[in-house]
């Protein structure tokens, strides 16, 4: 691995994983949009990128890589290779060694990645041999080739060098037409070369390029220069530079106009026009260039480090906490000392503390937060994968990319959107040939969308598949010995095909490397409770199924309901409260050794909180005195009796630690305003607990009702 400072690797690693992305959205539109110039422009931008920095850095193999990569991509944008699915397939496949490349550096080894399979495949999808690579035995251009003729001097340094077996090449550059840095980019390419040989010729001259007397392209004669790849990184690597191109000096020459069809069918002022977007096509370079700066302008931002991030949000929370204490304690002194002057401007000065501190948490927030595109973006990758090892057609169309999440929601949210993605196209989506038997269109649609409600994320995950039949769930329920006959028949539709998300249950009828093996769901379900979210799924035969996910804005602060329970103090989220009120002891039940609470004509099982969190309970055994809590994290609410219902607050939630480790239904704790610690539950453990341990009082309950 070549010797960089590490700082200088983060900051190529960070342009890496950009421009990575980039390519992975990029190429997948691509071959549904085979035909749009300014997206292969953009792909082929992204990939001569990838390849100037890997190769100024001395990382061989990624340049290499990208270089053919670029070569290939060159000839799309030339109109010389046609896009296909292989075409795809093998551009995806060196995307997957780049980052595989990627990752061996981020561990700190340079990848000892073999790149000539993907090479080959990208050879084999161009479907001949392509042009000659840069670097080989070529004619020079004839314009260069002529100016040189006519310089004797020029001429014996070139002829001298051959005899001497030094390499002689001729480097063209093309710079964006219209720039006003022309003379300074030309310049710089100059000087940049000279470090790599001897340059002994260039059109325009250094001296004529001193006055100005420079346009978009520089033709330079370098002796010296062993590596063409180098020759042409180093110069790529510079503003404004659009193309390069070098070739070994072996005589006489090509035509000029040879020259310009090499560099594609899009002029110099086209191409600009392409750079800035759409908006700047017919504009004058000088307009052309006022937007170039409004566009730098406006994209002006920073590099953070994520950890730095969470240690300011740390420190945050612990304002807003030292925040809730000053308050009561400013409350307090009021009510003591109603005339002090002096207790009357430490009140307000407590007021504006709070205010201040409100917006800081506020701002913060913000700075955490990330359109969840950053995560839709890479779906549709995964999709074409799937349906293409499954042998089917599938489009991905997501909406509200815009919709602005918390970034560690988002890394807990990737996993479960991958299983149901998966899922969707394997299990949902019929083959092409039963979409066409029962009339349905191809391609199958998969619909992806988040969107802002009542102050949760709501994620929408909807296919037009074949959907899911409860009868069939019900069957296989009874197979895999989760539920008797009995008690299968007795499910509701809802409820049945709410089995989905039991562990071990899976409807494919064999295994495969995509799912089958009855994980995946499960895997949805605990995945959404860990971020304290819900998950809900609606289906219809013959039409299609749809997820439906809640999830929380951010895992650092949440609104929640303060409860008592034994010698402690617990905090529900109030995105799973239902309702609460005063619990009446007749309304309480046994059925087959369980707790049942009757109440507004239904039966709800009945959980005492100080049982589950093992404190006991201020009253004893008897619930008289107690309170309920009726949440819902699940298809059936439940009830929990409390010992004391307390107000609602902003919760910070802090990590329990590696000294107290996992607790049982307890998902974190926080420190209220007075300095009490209060735990906050895990609802979804608690449902699942009461779930599983009344499954008997949830069957006969039906016969009661």
């Amino acid at each position: 691995m070549p010797d960089i400072d590490p700082e200088e690797l983060k900051v190529f690693l960070q342009e890496v994983d950009e421009q990575l992305q980039l390519l992975d959205q990029d190429i997948i539109r691509l071959e549904k949009e085979p035909d749009d110039a300014d997206l292969i422009q953009e792909i082929f931008r992204a990939a001569h990128t990838l390849k100037g920095s890997s190769g100024m850095l001395g990382f061989k193999k990624m340049a290499g890589l990208t270089h053919v990569m670029e070569d290939t991509l060159d000839r799309v944008r030339g109109g010389k290779l046609a896009v296909s699915a292989e075409l795809i397939d093998s551009l995806l496949l060196s995307l997957d060694a780049l980052k595989a490349m990627t990752a061996g550096l981020e561990s700190g080894e340079e990848s000892t990645f073999e790149i000539e399979p993907m090479v080959a495949s990208l050879r084999q999808a161009a479907g001949d041999e392509p042009e000659a690579a840069a670097g080989a035995d070529v004619e020079p251009r004839e314009s260069i080739a002529a100016l040189v003729a006519e310089d004797a001097e020029v001429t014996e340094r070139i002829e001298a060098a051959l005899a001497d077996d030094s390499t002689v090449r001729a480097v063209h550059i093309a710079i964006v037409k219209g720039t006003e840095w022309a003379a300074v980019r030309c310049l710089q390419s100059l000087n940049e070369l000279s470090t790599l040989g001897e340059v002994i010729f260039s059109s325009p001259s250094q001296e004529e390029i001193e006055q100005e007397k420079a346009d978009s392209h520089l033709d330079v004669i370098i002796i010296g220069g062993e590596n063409p790849d180098a020759l042409r990184d180093i110069v790529s690597a510079i503003e404004d530079i659009e193309h390069v191109s070098v070739e070994t000096w072996a005589g006489a020459s090509n035509s000029t106009d040879e020259r310009k069809a090499d560099d594609g069918p899009v002029d110099d002022e086209e191409q600009r026009a392409i750079d800035l977007g759409p908006e700047a096509r017919g504009k004058e370079p000088r307009e052309q260039l006022e937007m170039a700066g409004q566009k730098i302008e406006t994209l002006q931002s920073i590099r953070v480090d994520i950890d730095r991030l969470d240690v300011l949000m740390n420190l945050v929370g612990e304002l807003v906490i030292d925040r809730t204490r000053i308050a009561q304690l400013s409350r307090t002194l009021r009510t003591q000392y109603r005339d002090s002057e002096e207790i009357e401007a430490l009140s307000q000065t407590c007021t504006h503390i709070e205010k201040i501190v409100d917006e800081l948490n506020e701002g913060m927030m913000g700075v955490r937060m990330l359109p969840i595109g950053t995560l839709f973006s890479k779906f549709p990758r995964l999709v074409r994968d799937v349906a293409r090892t499954t042998g089917k057609a599938v489009d991905l169309v997501t909406e509200g990319e815009g919709t602005e999440i918390d970034r560690s929601v988002i890394e807990k949210i990737k996993d479960p959107l991958v299983h149901m993605l998966r899922n969707a196209v394997d299990h949902g989506i019929e083959s092409p040939e039963e979409r066409e038997a029962a009339g349905k269109p191809t391609p199958a649609q998969v619909y992806l969308s988040a969107q802002h409600e009542q102050g949760n994320i709501i994620l929408t995950l909807r296919d037009d598949g074949k959907g899911i039949d409860p009868q069939v769930m019900r069957a296989n329920a009874v197979k895999k010995g989760i539920l008797t006959a009995d008690a299968a028949e007795r499910l509701s539709d809802a409820e049945a095909i709410d089995l989905i998300f039991e562990p071990g249950f899976s409807t494919a009828a064999k295994t495969t490397n995509v799912s089958g093996r009855g994980v995946g769901m499960d895997v949805v379900r605990s995945g959404v409770a860990a971020v304290n979210g819900l998950v809900k799924v609606t289906s219809e035969v013959g039409k299609g199924t749809t997820f439906t996910l809640q999830l929380p804005l951010t895992l650092a602060t949440f609104r929640g309901l303060l409860v008592e329970s034994g010698n402690g103090v617990y905090a529900f989220p109030l995105s799973y409260v239902q309702e609460t009120g005063q619990l009446d002891p007749a309304d309480v039940d046994a059925i087959v050794d369980a707790e049942v609470l009757k109440r507004s004509g239904d039966v709800l099982p009945l959980l005492r909180l100080g049982d589950a969190c093992q404190n006991g309970s201020a009253n004893g055994d008897g619930l008289r005195d107690q309170f309920v809590v009726i949440v819902k994290a699940g298809d059936r609410p439940v009830a929990i009796a409390v010992d004391a219902l307390r107000e609602q607050q902003e919760i910070v939630v802090k990590s329990l630690g590696s000294y107290i480790g996992q607790a049982d239904n307890i998902a974190g704790a926080s420190i209220l305003g007075d300095g009490q610690v209060v735990l906050i539950l895990d609802v979804a453990s608690l449902v699942k607990e009461v779930a599983q341990g009344n499954r008997r009082a949830t069957e006969l309950e039906r016969s009661i009702s």
